[in-house]
């Protein structure tokens, strides 16, 4: 199987790179995204250690992303992290750019470091990553997104979700060829407490809502219920997180939440999510920050 470089590099003329770069040095007035007082967004989700004697395998800032918002409700700047909080994580920080079919990350520099086109439905199909910028000799990454009927994300080229019927990811696998250890994280949900969105800390790279075009809203794998527990047999992260003293706020979103890493308690996280709900104000988590 040939390596997905060589498709971009297919895909890709040098003409095609250089429209793609060039729209996204500027977002249209478009209205891609319309911004409803029922509709909200996660805007910062700060992350602590229960112990923090163990402060050092927590993000750098705290925070694994923050973002800020345009007059018509899409994100226009975030500062984010990827990846398992207690290893090195990949960095994301720029001003997002629209155009009627794509989005773009820039960073301080005007480097272009991400591009996404977009289907019909202004869901991500094709991405674009190169983490030092374009400008950079590095190739990009390529991959394509993939969804149901439905329109739930189906995975990319390396992984498959799973749902329950609420739309709840039950199961995330590693789909690559020939692959001799294939991996997966499996998601236990309580089913008598609703909500209508929240980010969970994971442990492994490639979880739930562990994506930049994640946590640019515009793909969407929020669970609809409490999650309980995960279990994964990941590289480096096998075994189970259990997650307890969750709390919703009043517009049902998940605000707060503690978890245990694989069963140790001094190395689990607190979590708490504040809310931007398209009314020019972040909701009331009711919990305050964490503080240190």
């Amino acid at each position: 199987m040939k390596h997905p470089l060589f498709r971009l590099n297919i895909l890709l003329t040098g003409s095609t790179l250089m429209l793609l770069l060039t729209t996204c040095r500027k977002t249209d007035h478009w209205p891609h995204y319309h911004c409803a007082d029922t509709t909200c967004s996660a805007q910062l989700m700060q992350v602590v250690g229960r112990d923090l004697h163990f402060a050092d395998t927590i993000y750098p800032k705290h925070y694994k992303f923050y973002k800020t918002y345009g007059a018509d409700g899409r994100v226009n700047y975030i500062d984010a992290y990827i990846g398992r909080n207690y290893e090195t994580k990949r960095h994301w920080e720029g001003t997002v750019h629209y155009t009627a079919n794509s989005v773009c990350l820039l960073n301080k520099k005007n480097d272009t470091l991400m591009v996404a086109n977009l289907n019909e439905k202004g869901q991500p199909t094709m991405v674009w990553l190169l983490e030092g910028g374009w400008s950079t000799t590095r190739p990009p990454y390529y991959t394509e997104y993939n969804y149901y009927e439905n329109g739930w994300f189906a995975g990319n080229s390396s992984i498959i979700y799973g749902y329950d019927q609420y739309g709840n990811v039950t199961s995330i696998r590693t789909n690559i060829p020939d692959d001799p250890e294939p991996q997966s994280i499996d998601y236990t949900y309580d089913y008598s407490k609703p909500i209508k969105g929240g980010f969970y800390e994971q442990g492994v790279p490639a979880g739930m809502g562990e994506d930049l075009l994640g946590f640019l809203d515009l793909i969407n794998t929020q669970p609809h219920h409490l999650l309980k527990r995960t279990s994964s047999d990941f590289y480096g992260a096998s075994g189970s997180w259990k997650y307890e003293n969750q709390v919703i706020n009043q517009d049902s979103y998940l605000v707060y939440y503690e978890a245990d890493i694989y069963g140790l308690k001094q190395f689990g996280v607190k979590v708490n999510i504040d809310w931007n709900c398209c009314r020019g104000r972040i909701t009331d988590t009711g919990h305050g920050h964490i503080k240190n």
